[in-house]
């Protein structure tokens, strides 16, 4: 166990310094983070914060904000740890396999797992791997706690499917399933449970409930019910109409086929040819798995992600015919995967990609009748075994390593990415992106500075500012994006600016350039007029900036509106 603690920690290191801390962009990156500055702050989910999804998340990182060194490095860290762990605790569950008989071939392979889980996606502190993350650790703290009546262990579980839900609606199912284990599990069945059933319902719905007496009691409750049912619906169609080229659907069917022919074989030709024929389909059902990966180049939401999905639930289908059992550890992989997929903008399972191709092939071994080998002959095996995963875990870490280098979410290549952003601030230190960005982002520091002002908000992206330079935005939501602005919030936002111009002492900076323009490297203009036109894809920013009478300023690249501090009257 020590060896394996030593690996996933070598190979968190690895990942956040040699692949994550590349690239960034003032979108996504820091939402989350942000909110967390927001409740450590003591501001309430909904009621001082507009959010689409419950903000469990926002809790779970704080901390980030309370671990030593650079926020936005530890916070990948941190995420980075959470997809690490998650696949480890996959791929134990649903193979049945415990992590303390691994040796270094499956070592090997759950490491590739952990590469094509990644893939290109940009980690950093999100709710949809929280999601994933709690509803993973859940569902095997659950079952292995109740098969060996460890309470403690169970009851965690529980609890952490109940705050998976709390992190984003996606999850809510993931509680069902865990009311439904503990009732219906077969270590159940072998003592009574009715006196302790009370107590573990309570604890499956520990966190949701707390979360909604902690808003109801703030007066939030009213907000957060129009609030978490007033966005688009989610519904995870893109998985049953994915829209699959030929390529891919020649896959699948091949595939299909390969898995068929395992099962099919053994009843209709002798023994001992059997166990040597069925090499040839299980290993076209290897390379096709396999190049479907390599065909859909990592893509961020790509189709090779529903691909693979459908490849394993055929995989699960047939693995239960032909043993007569319902395999309920992967069809609980499947329907993660799909609760993974229903987002707005990443309706894909490629956030398990790797766990999929793995348990995929998990159980067509599992099927796979082996030719019988001598005990002199059987190192050879094992030998051609190993060395084949460690020669597929070295080409999927070069793999993803080589298209994340050419291919970072929202930026350059890799060899165009010459600006540390921890020289602007430093709590980006290590975090490196093209000179365009860190201009933007130290044109953000320079203006602060230059006009200080008690709320400050930089408008309509940049939430990851707030936590990074200590800042109080007096706006209810720190990203605009049009679909994040859900129930009240335009009217909310209104508000908020009419009594910013009551009070006074506050600074709205307006981008003038967009976060596309950053992720092509243009050039960032060092300084334009007062009247220059601002990005505001949703149109609350114009009308923000038509209620702020203060003074018109123009700062680098931003223009914005700042009302400074009243001076105090000088003493006689």
């Amino acid at each position: 166990m020590a060896l394996h603690l030593l690996w996933i920690i070598v190979l968190t290191g690895a990942i956040t310094l040699g692949i994550e801390r590349f690239g960034f962009n003032p979108t996504d990156q820091g939402f989350v983070v942000a909110q967390s500055w927001r409740v450590l702050h003591g501001e309430i989910p909904h009621l001082d914060i507009i959010s689409a999804r419950p903000l469990g998340s926002a809790y779970l990182h704080v901390l980030d904000l309370l671990l030593p060194g650079p926020l936005f490095l530890i916070s990948i860290a941190v995420a980075t740890l959470q997809m690490i762990i998650l696949t480890v605790v996959l791929a134990s569950w649903t193979s049945d396999y415990p992590l303390r008989q691994w040796g270094l071939l499956r070592t090997s392979m759950v490491v590739a797992a952990v590469f094509l889980n990644i893939h290109l996606f940009p980690i950093n502190a999100w709710h949809t791997i929280d999601g994933i993350f709690l509803v993973v650790c859940g569902w095997w703290a659950l079952d292995i706690g109740l098969r060996t009546d460890r309470t403690l262990l169970y009851r965690f579980g529980l609890f952490a499917l109940g705050f998976a839900s709390i992190t984003k609606q996606s999850f809510v199912p993931a509680v069902a399933v865990g009311l439904v284990v503990l009732l219906v599990h077969p270590a159940s069945k072998k003592r009574p449970r009715f006196r302790r059933l009370g107590i573990d319902i309570v604890v499956l719905l520990a966190a949701p409930l707390a979360y909604l007496l902690v808003v109801t009691a703030a007066g939030g409750f009213g907000d957060m019910l129009s609030q978490l049912t007033g966005g688009v619906a989610a519904t995870g169609r893109r998985i049953f109409d994915p829209g699959f080229s030929s390529s891919f659907v020649i896959a699948i069917a091949v595939f299909v086929s390969a898995i068929v022919f395992i099962i099919v074989l053994p009843q209709r030709v002798p023994a001992r040819w059997s166990r040597w024929l069925s090499v040839l389909p299980a290993s076209v059902a290897v390379a096709t798995v396999l190049l479907v990966v390599f065909h859909g180049r990592l893509e961020r939401a790509g189709v090779w992600g529903i691909a693979l999905f459908w490849m394993l639930a055929a995989c699960v289908l047939v693995d239960a015919l032909s043993h007569r059992t319902i395999p309920w550890r992967p069809l609980g992989l499947l329907l993660l995967a799909w609760m993974a997929s229903l987002s707005w903008g990443y309706d894909s399972p490629t956030l398990l990609a790797g766990s999929m191709v793995l348990l995929t092939l998990d159980l067509v071994k599992r099927n796979l009748l082996l030719p019988t080998v001598s005990e002199q002959n059987l190192w050879i095996r094992r030998g051609g075994a190993l060395a084949a995963a460690v020669t597929v875990t070295v080409v999927v870490a070069g793999f993803v390593t080589v298209e994340q280098a050419q291919n970072p979410y929202r930026d350059r290549p890799r060899d165009e990415l010459v600006a540390d952003l921890g020289t602007a601030i430093p709590e980006m230190r290590g975090i490196e992106s093209n000179a365009s960005t860190f201009a933007y982002i130290q044109q953000i520091r320079q203006c602060i500075e230059a006009y200080p002002a008690e709320d400050v908000a930089i408008l309509p992206d940049n939430a990851f500012v707030y936590p990074a330079l200590h800042l109080h935005n007096p706006f209810p939501l720190d990203w605009m994006l049009p679909i994040e602005l859900i129930g009240d919030s335009r009217e909310r936002i209104r508000a908020e600016a009419d009594r910013m111009q009551e009070n006074g002492q506050y600074l709205v900076l307006f981008a003038t350039v967009g976060p596309e323009q950053l992720a092509s490297a243009s050039e960032v203009p060092a300084v334009v007029a007062p009247t220059a036109p601002i990005v505001d894809p949703s149109g609350v920013l114009s009308d923000i900036r038509s209620r702020l009478k203060g003074r018109a300023v123009s700062c680098g690249s931003f223009v914005g509106v700042w009302a400074p501090k009243a001076e105090s009257p000088a003493r006689p």
